[in-house]
């Protein structure tokens, strides 16, 4: 098959779940094009059947902002009808995803059968406030967009729930298949690190550092662990819009010795600092499928994460991880922490458990489900989703 995904160029998230799934479809022998609007932080040269694409916005005077969708859904239309393509593949409803519906409308005028397959990661269904879901998303578009699409996924059971609630589909509605995203266990041998007495208890957490991931409390835990007396130290990966508020509550609390930030890694570098780690602590206020919790447990690191969105998919309270009610109590994801470093035989086998539920994830199982997805997608008509919509 001749594939066009269309997803962010950023390690993490949604960008690294396609960028996996473009490697694991162009080594069956599938030609992928991998289409986006930047320069892909993955990018991997020796793989004759991976393309890249850097799309560059379109600029023009009478407007003061750079024209990213219609520049993507140019480059990928064009693509498209020059190698016949039979599926675009979007990752993430909006920007990617409506993107793609533009590109696709142009060729089944110039009556190309290209499908388009939509895959849900999050936010794009979400939006940033989730206090009030869906409120703050192209909520009509995202609506066309799933009229439109030949095929629908999502990454966890509790978004496409979401998603059903948020736009009006009923709960009996198979249109939208779940496939959870997958990592490459080959990739993430799983390495326990055995602490010895006395070691500082070494946490870790990356992240894109947006509201939704609640990184303003890592220093507010931090301080209950150093005040409670608990050798550790809490390592910080990534950047985003609240790093400076949590650099300066690390100062205020006089934490520099016991927390740092190290700012984005490279997958490698990152792998390094997660093999040195004795557990993940992710406190978000919501996720639909963490991608940081997969891979923290192929390693052999459990997770000290927060009972919200699906999380409780991939994690068992007190068989492969911690989970936390309270996502606003510092003080409950330090009691958790303490209890994993107080008891090394119970997070040894919390990550032993949590590598198991890793392993059924891989990304051999991910790709299979989709390309199983693409091939019956290419032998039925589009499916409207007109009349399931409130």
């Amino acid at each position: 098959m001749n594939i066009i995904i269309v997803a962010s160029p950023w390690l993490g998230g949604s960008g690294s779940v396609a960028h996996d799934l473009a490697v694991s479809l162009s080594k069956d022998a599938h030609r992928v094009d991998f289409v986006s609007y930047e320069s892909s932080f993955f990018r991997s040269e020796d793989n004759p059947n991976l393309h890249y694409t850097n799309v560059e916005p379109y600029k023009y005077p009478l407007f003061p902002f750079p024209i990213y969708e219609l520049a993507l859904a140019e480059k990928v239309a064009e693509i498209a009808e020059q190698n016949n393509a039979d599926i675009i593949h979007a990752h993430y409803g909006i920007l990617f995803g409506h993107a793609a519906q533009l590109a696709q409308q142009y060729l089944q005028q110039k009556g190309l059968g290209t499908k388009l397959v939509v895959t849900f990661h999050g936010s794009d269904v979400m939006g940033f406030d989730f206090e009030q879901p869906g409120t703050k998303v192209p909520k009509r578009m995202n609506i066309s967009l799933l009229q439109a699409a030949d095929a629908l996924t999502a990454v966890s059971r509790c978004l496409r729930s979401d998603v059903m609630s948020i736009y009006g589909f009923q709960e009996t509605d198979k249109n939208i298949q779940v496939i959870h995203n997958g990592i490459d266990i080959t990739d993430w041998t799983y390495y326990f690190k055995k602490r010895k007495q006395g070691e500082e208890f070494r946490i870790i957490h990356f992240s894109n550092f947006r509201k939704v991931k609640c990184a303003t409390i890592l220093p507010e835990i931090a301080r209950v662990l150093k005040n409670d007396g608990m050798p550790f130290h809490m390592t910080l990966v990534g950047d985003g819009p609240e790093v400076e508020e949590v650099l300066t509550r690390i100062r205020e609390h006089k934490l520099e010795d016991h927390v740092s930030w190290v700012g984005k890694k490279s997958k490698s570098e990152l792998k390094d600092l997660i093999r040195a780690s004795d557990a993940l602590l992710l406190p978000s206020m919501y996720e639909s499928m963490s991608l940081a919790i997969l891979e923290c447990a192929a390693l052999g690191v459990p997770a000290v994460a927060s009972k919200r969105g699906g999380i409780p998919e991939i994690v068992d309270h007190m068989q492969s991880g911690l989970l936390v009610e309270n996502i606003a109590s510092a003080q409950d994801f330090a009691d958790a922490i303490k209890k994993l470093a107080s008891n090394e035989k119970l997070r040894s086998q919390l990550a032993h458990r949590a590598r198991k539920i890793a392993e059924s994830m891989s990304d051999v199982k991910t790709t299979q489900q989709y390309t199983s997805l693409y091939e019956e997608v290419l032998q039925t008509n589009t499916v409207s989703l007109a009349n399931t919509m409130s």
